[in-house]
């Protein structure tokens, strides 16, 4: 993402001074453009993320040596020189290649004006070829790997200069809160130097500083859009939950309509259940085509979401989110196979239901086979608990017995399909548990 384009520029920098070599690489996380000088090495980096602190970030690493592995980032380059910098050399959440020129133009700019010094220190020691780690050294205390130390602290570097809280209010906007911040981690001993430096610059200021150009801001555009875009995500969520709330309803209508032919009494799940069959898939659904229906729905600011959203998610998050969709629409397709498969059907002369094994299989009760129905007003299960639940129960001639627990109510078996067996001559008894059943 952005490689090709990234190159173009650095080739382009590099032209405009004179170099003794360059090199370019790239896989799938990085690319860097490495500018050989006399002394010195320059490395422009664009990285897609950092141990996950952050995302499409571009970046310098000065050697002082170029036949050293030891480099410096720029801000630790402004502390070792004592130069009182402070705009931003981290640009992150680069999210198209507008921003990416607009960033690289202002990280160059930098770069090119301290070139001279830099290479001036590299050359009379300012800036040391060797690093020395202190012992009350904050930065060095949190390192993951400390025999790797110029490896392991760019994550970090790199959080705090993007995404970390003291400079991401400064981004936004907010210096007084940035002060605060710097003070209060300073109070415990857990700030760099640069970060001190930059706190009293903005005391002298009064917090009249912006660290980089608007066009170069993309966390504060990030921050302002995502709390635009949440309720045009509910709209979206919404229209989709509401379309598939359509599809399952006329749905249920269809299978209603061929599965109650013929039929007087037709018990089946309500309405509402389609409700709940569509909230699944659509949760899923609106994750998955996030991307498609921002941009449908709102074409001039969704083109925008979508290139915020390719650079802030993987193609990880698509696939498991395409998975779960797919799972959640076969998911809810089963269970509203299953319920309408176990609808009770009334006919002039038989009950046809589902069998206590199946919802697919069924079984008919024809009225001239009913002994009698019986209602009981309690039920034992298989630890001889007695469980207050009434129903009714048809007593067939054969000694079958179905229980339309589950499949009727109470209050339907006796409004809606006692008065149709009634005609037939069949005795209705009460008992008082399924115990007393014949």
């Amino acid at each position: 993402m952005f490689e090709e384009t990234f190159r173009a520029l650095c080739e382009k920098a590099a032209a405009g001074i004179k170099t003794y070599g360059t090199d370019f690489e790239k896989d799938r996380k990085f690319a860097v453009f490495t500018m050989l000088r006399s002394l010195v090495k320059l490395e422009l980096v664009f990285k897609r993320n950092s141990l996950g602190q952050v995302t499409n970030v571009l970046f310098c690493r000065i050697y002082p040596n170029k036949n050293s592995e030891l480099y410096y980032l720029m801000p630790e380059v402004f502390v070792e020189l004592g130069v009182n910098e402070f705009r931003s050399t981290f640009f992150s959440m680069i999210e198209n290649e507008e921003r990416l020129r607009a960033c690289f133009g202002a990280l160059w700019g930098i770069v090119t004006e301290y070139l001279p010094e830099i290479e001036a220190a590299a050359a009379d020691g300012r800036l040391p070829w060797s690093r020395e780690v202190k012992e009350d050294d904050y930065l060095e205390r949190r390192l993951m790997f400390p025999e790797y130390g110029t490896l392991s602290r760019e994550p970090f570097v790199i959080s705090d200069y993007t995404k970390g809280p003291a400079y991401r209010a400064l981004l936004n906007g907010d210096a007084q809160k940035t002060i605060k911040l710097i003070e209060k981690a300073r109070a415990k001993g857990k700030t760099l130097e640069y970060q001190n430096r930059l706190c009293d610059f903005l005391k002298e200021r009064g917090g009249d500083f912006s660290p980089m150009p608007d066009e170069c801001n993309a966390l504060r555009d990030d921050d302002a859009s995502a709390k635009r875009e949440i309720p045009k995500y509910l709209l979206v969520l919404l229209s989709l939950f509401a379309a598939l709330f359509v599809v399952f309803l006329a749905a249920k209508l269809i299978f209603d309509r061929i599965f109650s032919a013929g039929t007087v009494l037709y018990l089946t799940a309500p309405w509402y259940m389609c409700l709940l069959l569509a909230a699944l898939p659509a949760g899923f659904g609106a994750i998955f085509l996030r991307k498609k229906l921002m941009t449908l729905f709102f074409p001039k600011t969704g083109r925008r979401y979508a290139e915020r959203d390719e650079m802030k998610n993987s193609k990880t998050v698509d696939k498991f989110a395409g998975a779960a969709f797919a799972a959640a629409v076969g998911f809810a397709i089963g269970v509203f196979i299953m319920v309408g498969a176990a609808s009770e059907r009334v006919y002039a002369d038989r009950l046809d239901c589902c069998t206590e094994e199946s919802v697919f299989k069924r079984e008919e009760f024809a009225f001239a086979d009913i002994e009698e129905i019986c209602h009981i007003s309690a039920r034992y299960n298989d630890y001889g608990d007695r469980i207050e639940r009434g129903s009714y129960v048809l007593v067939m001639k054969d000694g079958r017995q179905h229980d339309l627990d589950g499949a009727m109510s109470e209050k339907e078996t006796e409004e809606k399909f006692l008065p149709l067996v009634r005609d037939c001559g069949i005795p209705v008894r009460s008992l008082d548990s399924d115990r007393d059943l014949p």
